[in-house]
């Protein structure tokens, strides 16, 4: 989840084009992470996101809430079908995740 105050500056991939999210201090944005798209097969899918720097403003706020299930619990889709898939554990996934991210500066 992520409160925003009113400066622009967040954008979300969507089809190859990076789309500019307008600030809406009455909202929070809710960004689905990989592992909800695993639960669901798919039907909800993690976004590319970005906070480009506002030349000219003063100050920037951003605040994100980071929520993640416990480490323990195993990535079995919500139906309870696994079909043969080995999906692992939150602790799998997320040590994949943080060994396999590469952080760009500047894009």
């Amino acid at each position: 989840m992520l409160f925003q105050d009113d400066k622009p500056g967040l954008h979300v991939k969507y089809q190859g084009q990076w789309n500019s999210v307008p600030p809406n201090r009455d909202a929070y944005v809710v960004n689905i992470a990989d592992m909800l798209g695993k639960w669901t097969r798919g039907l909800y899918k993690s976004s590319l996101h970005r906070v480009e720097a506002q030349t000219g403003t003063t100050h920037h706020y951003i605040l994100p809430f980071f929520f993640d299930s416990n480490l323990e619990c195993r990535l079995v889709p919500f139906d309870g079908v696994k079909e043969g898939e080995k999906m692992g554990t939150v602790e799998k996934h997320m040590l994949e995740r943080f060994v396999g991210r590469k952080r760009v500066i500047g894009r």
